[in-house]
């Protein structure tokens, strides 16, 4: 598991770090957050400087010493910025391929009670999920649209982590 930087999130190692990362988001970042790929103004491919760009100036990059990694993985958080989804305005964080290949995921979360408004949304959105599982305080949601999408929803403290990847990640 990659360490945690208590400054930026980290994504996609499995339930134990979806639990942290909502933690970690939560703590830091004190709301909610939201974002999709390949809708909205990212695309799967993007280069950080793109997502920047086509955000309008509601992402910004992370400078590279302070991006969360995984280089077993071949992943880094490199921009993060804000995202407007229904009535929430949703802090998003953008996970680049390392090798080269670009935007691969992108995360968010919710706290409280946006934790119901977030799980109703992505519901409504992309229908019942194919996979609803329990473990201990950890319930996992996840959809293949055919994006990978997976909704981790830790009850005590109330939070919730979005991983939504492009195929095949």
């Amino acid at each position: 598991m990659a360490e945690i930087r208590p400054s930026y999130p980290m994504v996609r190692a499995g339930w134990a770090s979806s639990i942290a990362l909502a933690m970690v988001f939560a703590a830091v970042v004190g709301g909610p957050s939201v974002a999709r790929a390949d809708w909205g103004f990212t695309h799967w491919g993007m280069t950080p400087e793109q997502v920047v760009s086509a955000s309008g100036g509601s992402a910004h990059l992370i400078a590279p010493a302070n991006r969360q990694r995984d280089d077993a993985d071949h992943w880094e958080v490199a921009a993060v910025g804000d995202v407007h989804d229904g009535g929430l305005t949703l802090d998003g964080g953008y996970m680049f391929d390392t090798r080269g290949s670009g935007l691969t995921c992108v995360m968010y979360n919710a706290t409280g009670d946006d934790v119901a408004k977030l799980r109703d949304g992505l519901i409504a959105r992309y229908g019942q999920p194919r996979k609803d599982s329990a473990f201990g305080p950890l319930r996992t949601l996840t959809w293949q649209t055919p994006d990978a999408i997976e909704l981790a929803i830790n009850q005590t403290p109330l939070a919730a982590v979005v991983t939504h990847c492009a195929p095949g990640r």
